[in-house]
């Protein structure tokens, strides 16, 4: 049963819409940036940027996409420990999904960020950096188990979650 502030039946389509924000957080930028990269490895695309200009953008965008990474991991922490006073598996959910959500809209940035950064320095070091985007996007992504976990389900909400079955919140 859906409810207004809860509109998912079960697990499979609550973690099919977090993969779906996750994968566009990512898969956006990442488009743009493989055309960018295929153009620079071409040998098509100059620096916008002059010399000078080149190394400050690579330590900001460095710089920056540090504190981005920490921000969605710190928020996501501090959403986990709120969702963990929770009694309720719906309301654990509810909270899950918005710091989830936080945290790959701060990595999205990051990924625009880094994928601007080639763009005015045509430098490959952001192809290193895009890399570590995409490993820190693979270990959070939303799985059953991962959910289950991060929100430390057992007995019968974890069973609820890991399986699939419907939620059925009456309350």
């Amino acid at each position: 049963m859906k409810s207004k502030d809860f509109p998912y039946k079960n697990s499979k389509d609550y973690q099919r819409k977090l993969i779906n924000v996750a994968y566009a957080a990512i898969g956006i930028p990442l488009l743009f940036f493989l055309w960018l990269f295929l153009e620079l490895m071409h040998n098509d695309m100059q620096p916008v940027v002059n010399e000078m200009s080149e190394y400050i953008v690579i330590i900001a965008t460095i710089i920056s996409v540090g504190l981005l990474v920490w921000m969605a991991l710190k928020i996501f922490k501090s959403g986990l420990s709120l969702a963990s006073e929770e009694k309720l598996l719906k309301e654990k959910l509810i909270i899950y999904e918005k710091v989830s959500e936080r945290k790959f809209l701060l990595l999205f940035i990051a990924s625009a960020i880094t994928t601007c950064g080639l763009f005015l320095c045509a430098n490959e070091i952001f192809g290193i950096i895009f890399a570590v985007l995409i490993v820190l996007f693979s270990i959070g992504n939303p799985t059953r188990d991962r959910i289950s976990s991060d929100l430390r389900l057992n007995g019968e909400d974890k069973n609820k979650v890991i399986t699939g079955e419907d939620f059925n919140f009456d309350y």
